[in-house]
């Protein structure tokens, strides 16, 4: 019941004004190319009526998900699944006005939004073994002001997240079987490599996520080969036992899961390289940057976080279709910001030394250890990705 109060709440916030705001240069690419249109249709050297403007907008009755898949991968150059799976969402609804509903539109992101809560408190409870964690990260990620925002787009963001939520899930149920010694079930195989496939099916960038979960299976791997070492007072050295370690059934399950992600993700690019334009990753900016660009993605960081856990009103406005608490006057204003801040001070207050005891407690207690260590090592090392990328290679990943 209290799980359903989260998707509520969730609900409440994801479909709330769902229209008002007017779509962004994104997401008329996402309205074109789910119906199967091209932005081609649209002359640039003449003066055109707005008809013609709007032409891509319109929903094209015999367009096939093969046709919208030709077009994203020539005129997006992004994974094809999610705007397949919009193509037919927007079929159940009716046009606005002839042109492609925009709510409908963002209702998908915003119904797989609500639908990541319950897979959210899941993934939390299989790290944590602890219902109250599980309540407390469901809630928490029910009411994220940056979570609401990525919901509220008809964008691909909110199902990339889904993928990753239960590719960490599997992630979680397979440190503990690996520290059982156990071999991971068959059945969290095949659905870790699923979505893990259909993941980066969906965004390229799930693709740091699932290195990052390299990262943690590689360090929960040297843990078990110090502690075989260690507990054996064995007389061969590290790497003996670390190549031993690759043929014990329970790793080998695991190294089936890794090549079968790649596998997947092979399968994929080898379908879509006869129809994709010559770069799949220009949408990412690679323009040269100053020096002091190169930090940018440090202040991002900190500025993500901050959104995903609290943001309160920051900024009144005056405009009663855009603002939850109607026409309220100028004067109003400085107390509504001096409260939000107040209250999310208070917040922070109490989540830092929140989160820093309870990694203590998970990071020494036997039954959670290995997935604590595993995620612990997950996240650092996806900050780390993403913090080092677009300074090696030139490609701003933050934007």
């Amino acid at each position: 019941m209290l799980l359903l109060l989260w998707m509520t709440i969730g609900a409440g916030l994801r479909l709330a004004y769902l229209d008002v705001k007017p779509p962004w240069t994104d997401e008329f690419s996402t309205l074109v190319l789910s119906l199967g249109n091209s932005f081609e249709s649209v002359l640039l050297d003449r003066i055109i009526n707005i008809q013609d403007l709007l032409a891509p907008l319109v929903p094209n009755p015999i367009a096939t998900i093969g046709d919208v898949i030709h077009q994203v991968t020539i005129e997006d150059r992004q994974p094809p699944i999610y705007f397949a799976l919009a193509h037919l969402w927007m079929q159940l609804f009716p046009t606005d006005n002839g042109l492609a509903n925009l709510w409908a539109a963002r209702a998908l992101p915003a119904a797989i939004g609500i639908l990541t809560i319950p897979l959210i408190y899941s993934c939390s409870y299989l790290i944590f073994k602890s219902t109250k964690i599980a309540h407390l990260t469901a809630a928490m990620f029910a009411v994220s002001p940056y979570g609401v925002y990525i919901a509220q787009e008809a964008r691909h963001y909110s199902l990339a997240i889904g993928w990753t939520t239960i590719s960490i899930s599997c992630l979680a149920i397979a440190c503990k079987q690996l520290w059982q010694q156990q071999k991971v079930p068959t059945l969290t195989i095949f659905v870790w490599i699923a979505a893990n496939s259909l993941g980066m099916a969906t965004h390229y960038l799930v693709g740091i996520a699932l290195i990052a979960e390299l990262c943690g299976l590689g360090v929960v791997y040297l843990c078990q080969v110090r502690e075989i070492y260690t507990k054996h007072n064995s007389h061969q050295s590290y790497l003996t036992i670390a190549i031993q370690m690759l043929a014990y059934p329970h790793w080998r399950r695991v190294s089936i899961a890794i090549w079968g992600t790649v596998a997947g993700i092979a399968a994929g690019w080898w379908l879509l390289a006869s129809t994709a334009a010559p770069s799949a990753a220009q949408w990412l900016d690679n323009t040269p940057h100053k020096s002091i660009e190169i930090v940018n993605p440090l202040f991002q960081l900190v500025g993500a976080a901050i959104t995903m856990l609290s943001l309160l009103l920051v900024e009144v406005n005056d405009f009663p279709t855009i603002s939850i608490f109607g026409d309220l006057p100028m004067d109003f204003d400085l107390p509504i910001i001096v409260a939000s801040a107040i209250l999310m001070a208070i917040f922070f207050a109490w989540a830092i030394p929140a989160l820093d005891r309870g990694i203590g407690i998970y990071w020494q207690a036997v039954d959670t250890q290995w997935q604590t260590i595993a995620i612990g090592s997950f996240v650092a090392g996806s900050i780390g990705l993403y913090l080092v990328i677009p300074g090696l290679t030139g490609v701003d990943i933050t934007r």
